[in-house]
């Protein structure tokens, strides 16, 4: 009788799909990130130079990588409403998107991504 012998995970591991890591921006790269998005919110064209939040277009849970193409500056308020998915803060939100951070949006997400995520449809 021949003995068993265990699936090595060398075996196990070569099989398996890599997973994709999302990119993380370090402190340095945040501040760095906060002065190219500037200090003015997207929706509602505020300047607020000590509080802008910075929102992912493609949130983090759906591998959004915190690159400068994924973010857009905006205030408390504005960006409360986005994640409240108010249609009227959204609709401004992708609408003032620059062409990157739109291309980078579908890419990452897909094509109904802005309906699936901010519940309105949207298409360029």
């Amino acid at each position: 009788m021949s003995e068993a012998k265990p699936y090595p995970k060398v075996v196990q591991l070569a099989t398996a799909r890599k997973k994709y890591r999302r990119r993380v921006a370090s402190r340095k790269s945040w501040e760095a990130l906060r002065d190219l998005k500037g200090s003015r919110c997207r929706i509602c064209g505020q300047t607020y130079t000590p509080i802008l939040h910075l929102h992912h277009l493609v949130r983090r849970g759906d591998l959004g990588d915190d690159v400068a193409d994924n973010l857009v500056a905006l205030c408390g308020d504005c960006h409360h409403g986005v994640h409240l998915r108010e249609p009227a803060h959204c609709r401004l939100l992708l609408s003032r998107l620059s062409d990157a951070e739109y291309a980078y949006m579908v890419t990452r997400g897909g094509e109904d991504y802005a309906e699936r995520v901010y519940g309105i449809e949207y298409a360029r």
